[in-house]
């Protein structure tokens, strides 16, 4: 397989996508690396979380891969640095019918086998993704998308073995690593996701959940760590939960 090597945003087919911007029919088998890289762009203006949840530190330099799309954000940036993300009223995208299909591997801080980041304003759409290769994360895994703050509609993740996970990943869901204010909606999987990490955090179809919406999405899949749930490994929100979760084992 053909592997993409690169920074802080790596995709199999784009690194970055900003803007308004409509996608369609984008396929991928191609596995990715990213590397946390010196870079006079501030990623943390991603992957930020609020203060008062666990994990709220800002982290300087970020990095996403996705084997399609590493970030797609329907903001732009103000200044050379990303200190602002400025979102026009206009500015909206759509991205969908996307397939991620293979023997993909993904090593990065924050990743998804589709995309790595969905930002606000983000609407994707149809999405499958299965792989036999390895998901290694630093910090979070989803089998579609490693970090969402859009909407996510319509996606299915099929895991061809029960080791696609790398165990000592922190935080792994089937579907999206961390829900950051996102919807999820109409997911499903049949992954088995297994952590060893001392303070693992495993999720059906969630790994964490913040301020975010899952609802009508299935886990028929096996998860076991040490924070485990059916559709959300970690919930952080007064958001709703409405799921069905059939023929499912977990355990902490």
């Amino acid at each position: 397989n053909l592997v993409v090597l690169g920074g802080n945003a790596v995709g199999g087919i784009a690194g970055i996508v900003r803007g308004k911007v409509d996608i369609d029919g984008l396929s991928s088998n191609v596995s990715v690396t990213s590397t946390r890289a010196i870079s006079a762009y501030n990623y943390s203006i991603y992957n930020s979380i609020p203060s008062g949840y666990e994990n709220s530190e800002n982290l300087t330099d970020v990095y996403y891969a996705g084997s399609v799309i590493g970030v797609i954000d329907a903001y732009s940036t103000s200044n050379p640095a990303g200190q602002i993300r400025a979102l026009n009223a206009t500015t909206y995208s759509k991205v969908r019918n996307i397939s991620a299909l293979g023997n993909i591997s993904l090593v990065g801080d924050t990743v998804g086998v589709a995309i790595g980041f969905v930002g606000e304003n983000v609407y994707l759409e149809n999405v499958q993704a299965s792989t036999s290769g390895e998901i290694y994360a630093e910090q979070y895994a989803g089998g579609v998308v490693g970090e969402n703050r859009g909407i996510i509609e319509n996606v299915i993740f099929v895991s061809e073995n029960d080791d696609v996970f790398n165990r000592t990943s922190s935080v792994m869901a089937g579907i999206v690593g961390l829900n950051l204010g996102g919807l999820v909606k109409n997911a499903s999987t049949d992954a088995s996701i297994i952590s060893s990490s001392l303070n693992s955090v495993v999720g059906g179809i969630v790994g964490r959940n913040i301020n975010g919406v899952v609802v009508e999405s299935t886990f028929n899949g096996k998860a076991f760590g040490k924070y485990v749930g059916g559709i959300v490994g970690s919930d952080y929100s007064k958001q709703t939960l409405k799921n069905k979760t059939s023929g499912m084992s977990a355990v902490a």
